[in-house]
């Protein structure tokens, strides 16, 4: 009889915690904020954080996707990508929460998916935005399928959080004139120009407890990610991971 009350009780118990859970949303998904009719992605990972988009941004494409990112190792890591991505009339916006998996985690801050053409650091308290703008071709940009040719120049933002198993990333592409891609990483007005604008277009903004709760009401469960976005483009695009506790 002791043994059908224990597992009666053990029962209800897993029952409780399924419906406890259940009840909660979801730690990555889309929801509005007051500020914007866009959608934006929502993380409520701690500490939480969203992204503030600039006006007439169109939303182009969202959802989630597993990656296999390249590591030093002698295999590939394991990652979660959850990703917004958006329009404007000279390129695209990408929002992006990547979640290391089974004991992978990401290269430290400074490490690059691409070659830079500069760099930079900005506070956010106890955590250090890293900043690099770039130029990337058909090849090495996964969000540019649909073009047969032609360069992007990139502002990427990229921040890491818990314990650097995810990695946070902002990018704001815009098509590069072909007479402008030799000489780009001495046009120092114009990447200040592009650099002003990519800053102003999206940015990462972490939330406190009472606001991330507040938008997390209306949050909403994201399907997998559009097939037209190459898994294998998107596994190099997140950068490096290494296994917890080596290097």
């Amino acid at each position: 009889m002791t043994k059908i009350l224990l597992i009666l009780l053990l029962v209800l118990l897993i029952g409780a915690v399924v419906i406890s859970c259940s009840e909660k949303p979801p730690l990555r998904g889309m929801t509005h904020a007051p500020a914007s009719p866009t959608p934006v992605l929502l993380s409520r990972a701690r500490p939480a954080l969203t992204f503030d988009l600039g006006k007439d941004l169109p939303l182009l494409a969202r959802g989630w996707c597993t990656v296999r990112p390249a590591t030093h190792e002698s295999e590939p890591g394991s990652a979660r990508v959850w990703l917004a991505l958006y329009g404007h009339e000279k390129g695209c916006v990408v929002t992006a929460v990547c979640d290391g998996e089974n004991r992978w985690e990401w290269l430290s801050g400074e490490h690059t998916a691409f070659p830079v053409l500069r760099s930079m650091r900005q506070d956010m308290g106890r955590r250090t935005l890293f900043e690099n703008l770039m130029v990337l071709d058909r090849s090495q940009d996964p969000f540019c399928a649909d073009r047969e040719d032609g360069v992007c120049l990139v502002y990427r933002a990229r921040l890491l959080q818990e314990l650097d198993t995810t990695e946070v990333i902002v990018e704001y592409h815009e098509d590069l004139a072909g007479d402008l891609v030799q000489d780009i990483a001495f046009a120092n007005d114009y990447l200040n120009d592009f650099q002003r604008r990519a800053r102003s277009a999206v940015r990462i903004r972490m939330l406190e407890t009472a606001e991330a709760d507040a938008l997390a009401e209306g949050m909403e469960k994201m399907d997998t990610l559009d097939k037209g976005i190459s898994r294998r483009a998107l596994a190099r695009w997140t950068g490096m991971m290494h296994q917890k506790g080596r290097l």
